[in-house]
């Protein structure tokens, strides 16, 4: 049986010492001892060190929107190898085993708000760490900013909006007409063409799964001068009439 078990005794050799041994025989057999234990400490810390779960010291930030996307970063222990991080039932994505001790993991989306407990999945073993993120409702939007201020009422103008919470967008709309090109480029900005609208003041509006939030007379839709296509006669007197 080898003398250092992951389980079960230690068991050394015996040692009979008696007045007949000489005394660097006696020394010789206490320091082969004392070796084996000191190497038996060794693998048994090491073993020991292998085999330890991972644990959970703190989340930040600790909440974020029910419509996900947080960035949060996950400090503990025994990271090294993780393969998933959930919050609540749902998977994280985004995971990034920065080191041994720490975790950056996205959130997912969560259809009520509430807190969740934060699970890290690793090789030695799985963690929870009980309520330690907080779900809060996501805000409707707001609509700031339009640029350019103006466009023609046969649509077609490319604008960039600002504002805050724009993350999910699924519509804008100007003067209540349906807008095209929509891109999200961010929660704070985004892009599109504007429809045809009657000439005039409009109000811009974006919709999220959160509400749809207006800025009141944000564009103005100027009539485009008329296009000359054909004079007819083609020539004329220089003579005034």
């Amino acid at each position: 049986m080898p003398i250092c078990a992951r389980s079960g005794p230690v068991r050394f050799p015996s040692i009979r010492i008696s007045s007949r041994h000489h005394p660097r025989i006696i020394v010789r057999q206490l320091a082969s001892a004392a070796y084996l234990l000191i190497l038996c400490s060794i693998f048994l810390l090491q073993a020991a060190a292998a085999q330890a779960a991972p644990t959970i010291t703190l989340v930040s930030p600790n909440t974020g929107s029910t419509a996900g996307g947080s960035i949060v970063t996950i400090t503990g222990t025994e990271f090294t190898g993780a393969t998933v991080v959930r919050f609540g039932t749902s998977a994280a994505t985004l995971v990034t085993v920065v080191n041994a001790t720490t975790i950056t993991a996205r959130t997912p989306f969560r259809l009520t708000a509430g807190t969740v407990d934060v699970t890290v999945v690793a090789p030695t073993g799985t963690i929870v760490a009980a309520n330690a993120f907080t779900y809060v409702p996501e805000a409707p939007p707001t609509v700031l900013l339009v640029a350019p201020l103006t466009g023609s009422t046969a649509g077609g103008t490319s604008v960039t909006i600002t504002g805050t919470n724009f993350t999910g967008a699924t519509a804008v709309s100007f003067g209540g007409v349906a807008a095209t090109n929509v891109t999200v480029v961010n929660a704070l900005t985004i892009t599109a063409t504007t429809p045809a609208h009657v000439a005039g003041l409009a109000g811009v509006s974006v919709t999220t799964p959160a509400g749809t939030g207006s800025g009141l007379g944000l564009f103005t839709y100027v009539q485009p001068p008329p296009l000359v296509v054909l004079a007819t006669p083609p020539i004329g007197s220089t003579a005034a009439i």
